[in-house]
């Protein structure tokens, strides 16, 4: 995937205001894996590696080095993560932040992939980025047709009343095994 895009979404405190801001102060126009919704953003993106990617995001100081992904293979597990900014807090002071995830074949099929909340914690201080707690992980097995899929992911802020769709593709390549 587009590494040097993350990278620009965080080498520096990004400013969650109204939408993804760069590190030249400037918005960073919307896209199927990335878009905001007032103050509320989200981006989805796919890792070979949940636990190094969780590893990497939680390391401090400084900008985290992401292996990100659109290229699958049989056998090998995959996983979209969603990175967030700006949910609203209930009257308790916590997040409730949801994703769906969905797979698109491509034979345009479309099948759930199971769901799980994003952020059920307070809300990260305005201009911080925060990784979602649930991610989709999927293996494709031998059977499964080669072509360009679409990872789904509808993030929704329940306490705003906000929801973004998200999709990015993923090639599973023929062939291409563990």
């Amino acid at each position: 995937m587009k590494r040097s895009l993350l990278w620009l979404c965080l080498l520096c405190p990004v400013l969650a205001q109204a939408a993804w801001i760069g590190p030249d102060g400037k918005p960073i126009p919307d896209s199927s894996s990335r878009r905001s919704d007032g103050d509320f953003g989200a981006q989805l993106l796919i890792t070979p590696d949940e636990d190094g990617f969780r590893k990497e995001w939680a390391k401090q100081p400084g900008p985290p080095s992401l292996r990100t992904t659109d290229k699958a293979r049989v056998g090998a597990p995959i996983s979209a993560m969603v990175l967030f900014h700006g949910c609203k807090a209930d009257a308790q002071g916590h997040c409730r932040v949801l994703a769906r995830f969905f797979l698109s074949r491509p034979d345009g099929s479309r099948e759930s992939a199971g769901e799980g909340p994003v952020w059920t914690a307070a809300p990260m201080p305005a201009g911080i980025i925060q990784l979602g707690q649930s991610a989709m992980t999927l293996t494709f097995e031998p059977r499964d047709r080669p072509g360009e899929y679409q990872v789904i992911a509808q993030v929704e802020d329940s306490v705003a009343g906000r929801r973004i769709d998200l999709s990015t593709p993923l090639q599973l390549d023929p062939g291409a095994t563990r």
